[in-house]
């Protein structure tokens, strides 16, 4: 079983479509119905659904530190800083972590890419 990934909207499609050929499972938040969904509603229906988030939106940075403050669990936040240069690295890491089939290490926490 693989980790399976849940790109927000602000995350480039060339990334999502990359990762598919890569049999990589992603769920993005337009085939989720869920297109300009607030980003704490957003971070609580990813892991409704069991999956990592992938962004680009700073934002979820506030809500990761506020929830960890408060001792909340939240789903995986891995952030790709907006850079197109970057979106091979990013491709090649997020395959990386997708096959690494240990979620329960990632739980309640950010990773930054590039690893």
């Amino acid at each position: 079983m693989s980790v399976a990934l849940y790109m927000d909207e602000h995350v480039p499609r060339i990334i999502t479509r990359a990762l598919r050929q890569l049999d990589v499972d992603v769920l993005t938040t337009q085939e989720d119905g869920r297109a300009r969904t607030r980003e704490l509603v957003l971070l609580d229906r990813v892991q409704e659904v069991s999956r990592v988030v992938v962004t680009q939106d700073t934002d979820f940075h506030a809500i990761a530190a506020q929830r960890q403050q408060e001792y909340q669990t939240f789903a995986v936040i891995i952030f790709a800083p907006q850079n197109n240069s970057a979106n091979g690295l990013y491709i090649n890491d997020l395959t990386l972590i997708a096959l690494a089939d240990d979620t329960p290490r990632y739980a309640s926490r950010v990773q930054f890419l590039p690893l």
